[in-house]
């Protein structure tokens, strides 16, 4: 007889048995893990909005600046301030020297908190850290781009710093057409033009013992003393406009008898004349 088999005999049946229960505990396993990682990455998704919730600006995010003067109307276009002096007989050749009124420039940036850094550069060889609101007044006329950066993002405006002269005076005008005297027979009156300028506006008005003797004209030179303009009418009303303010320093206006000029009147002429050079 054949020796008895002590090995159990499995059934198909309990083998199916045995790999369905490995089946689902794999599937039970797996379904842990994803849900493990879904609810990590949840939570970190929730955690990672929270950082920087309380900042208004990120580094590199756009902005704009806006700028007014006084109590004017905030704009993102080219804001207009102004430099203002009286010229007399003594200040008449001292440019630099002369009192000013300066109008100050405001500066905000839009969509951005009062807490913000801002690296201000005005355009005038000044800078200054502060927020996103400032004033700046800028001491000479001319035109300033204005950059305010935050972190890696910048943006700019203009600023054009108009200027505006005052003068009066009083000459004694002579019959003839020989050299006129200065300080007798006409006045310079010189004004510093700095780059970027525009055009120049000179008006002026003037009054003598009658109309007949008060004819006095005026005339534009450059730095390097060039006539470049001349308004030579025959009453004491004048006016020039010049579009040509180059180079750079201080430009001449003279009133008065000019030079070459034939005159019939005699007798003494006071005038009055303002001086606007724009930069926008």
């Amino acid at each position: 007889m054949p020796e008895n088999d002590n090995r159990a005999t499995q059934h198909p049946f309990q083998n199916l048995l045995i790999s369905h229960t490995f089946f689902s505990f794999w599937i039970n396993m797996n379904s842990k893990i994803v849900t493990i990682l879904a609810a990590g990455t949840f939570l970190a998704a929730a955690f990672a909005g929270c950082v920087g919730s309380d900042e208004e600006q990120t580094a590199g995010e756009a902005f704009s600046i806006l700028g007014k003067t006084g109590d004017g109307e905030w704009t993102n276009e080219t804001v207009v301030a102004l430099v203002s002096e009286e010229i007399t007989a003594e200040n008449a050749k001292d440019a630099a020297g002369r009192a000013k009124t300066v109008e100050s420039v405001s500066f905000k940036i839009d969509g951005v908190g009062a807490g913000a850094k801002v690296v201000w550069d005005f355009g005038d060889l000044t800078t200054e850290t502060a927020g996103a609101e400032v004033t700046h007044t800028y001491a000479a006329p001319g035109a300033c781009l204005v950059l305010a950066t935050i972190g890696d993002a910048s943006a700019n405006i203009t600023v054009a710093v108009n200027y505006h002269a005052s003068g009066s005076g009083t000459v004694m005008t002579l019959p003839g057409g020989e050299v006129y005297q200065e300080g007798t027979s006409y006045i310079d009156y010189l004004f510093r033009v700095n780059e970027g300028a525009k055009k120049c506006e000179i008006s002026m008005t003037g009054s003598g013992v009658a109309a007949e003797t008060s004819d006095i004209d005026m005339a534009l030179m450059d730095p390097s003393g060039k006539q470049i303009a001349s308004s030579v009418g025959a009453t004491a009303e004048e006016h020039i406009t010049c579009k040509k303010m180059k180079p750079a320093g201080d430009f001449t206006v003279q009133i008065g008898q000019i030079a070459g000029q034939v005159y019939a009147s005699i007798g003494e002429v006071s005038f009055d004349f303002t001086i606007d050079v724009l930069y926008a």
